[in-house]
């Protein structure tokens, strides 16, 4: 059976480090957690199952896959991206919109615009690959994995409403492919605008795959929607996994997230790119400057959770919190600083 453990990580360690210093692995505190989880006695659960039943005031049933929730923190409303379908849910649980987003015709040798006439296209499942609420605008974006991974801007108040389609592939164009993003401060002047940073697995499914950033920042800018945020042409805001190895060597984004001047990813991957290396998993923590127009900043390191001599080498979940008071006086920190808590497995 699949152990877990969970790991809390320092980030004040981390954000404190100047864009022009390599981050290096020295700069990591040792990990600990506090001991493998198992599972409830069975009065316990009882006692918390009955307890939950009887708090129960409403439920949705769905009948598609969950891929994704989002809840605006203002107005309390819930969306909910799902293979074929996008929800609209009120604060008290009553759906307010269901929007229908496949099967379409599709096909992984079509362009987003275009399809050789020797290609057949078939209904293709579309599954939701981000959902995010960009409040600065405010709206919805939405990203799926159908013709070539596209995105779209629909409305909060009614998201059957597109505000903005945009012809450009940003997202994993397969189910089984990782896809992350998050909003944050970025390129050109961070203190001033958002942009979406953006995760994406190599699929090798198409040949217009090749195009697709392994990480990029992208703009938020109505004219520029979805665009590499700075771009030149060898640089810009974006990086690429070497042709040689991106088929073979490939990366699993798990989670992003911001603090303070950085941006960070959560990635598993082989730990070797060679071919004739034992294929073995690790965890690795990439951070990018949100000042840096070129990427020269990104860097990344393993990340281990060790406990009791016992090393967890690949990580499942993550999130970004704010410590309460007793965990920030046990890891000497200030209870405004930000923790990584994260679950890994062996």
């Amino acid at each position: 059976m699949e152990r877990i453990q969970w790991c809390g990580i320092i980030l004040i360690i981390l954000i404190k480090i100047l864009c022009a210093q390599p981050l290096a692995s020295s700069s990591f505190p040792s990990l600990k957690g506090g001991g493998t989880a198992g599972t409830s006695g069975s009065g316990g659960a009882a006692n918390g199952t009955e307890n939950l039943s009887s708090r129960l005031v409403s439920q949705i049933v769905f009948n598609s896959t969950l891929n994704h929730l989002a809840v605006d923190r203002t107005t309390g409303m819930v969306y909910v991206g799902a293979v074929n379908k996008l929800y609209q849910i009120s604060p008290d649980l009553n759906i307010l919109a269901a929007v229908t987003t496949g099967p379409h015709n599709d096909s992984n040798e079509c362009s987003i615009l275009e399809c050789p006439s020797d290609v057949v296209r078939r209904p293709t499942d579309n599954w939701n690959k981000v959902l995010l609420i960009d409040s600065s605008a405010p709206n919805l974006i939405v990203c799926g994995s159908l013709f070539q991974g596209v995105c779209q801007i629909r409305s909060l108040q009614n998201i059957s409403v597109v505000e903005h389609r945009v012809q450009e592939a940003v997202v994993a164009n397969v189910a089984n492919a990782s896809t992350v993003a998050f909003i944050a401060p970025g390129p050109p002047v961070p203190s001033e605008n958002n942009v979406m940073y953006v995760g994406v697995t190599f699929t090798g499914n198409s040949p217009y795959r090749s195009e697709i950033p392994a990480v990029a920042s992208r703009s938020l800018a109505r004219d520029k929607m979805f665009q590499i945020a700075s771009a030149a042409v060898t640089t810009g805001t974006r990086i690429f996994v070497n042709s040689y190895a991106r088929e073979s060597f490939l990366i699993n984004y798990v989670y992003g997230f911001s603090s303070e001047r950085f941006s960070y990813f959560l990635t598993t991957q082989y730990k070797s790119s060679a071919h004739n290396t034992p294929k073995e998993l690790i965890t690795k923590l990439v951070r990018i400057c949100q000042d840096d127009s070129n990427y020269y900043s990104y860097t990344e390191i393993p990340v281990d959770c060790i406990s009791e001599s016992t090393k967890f080498n690949i990580v499942n979940a993550a999130h970004v919190g704010k410590p309460g008071p007793d965990l920030a006086e046990n890891l000497g920190i200030t209870t405004e600083d930000d923790v990584l808590f994260a679950v890994f497995s062996e």
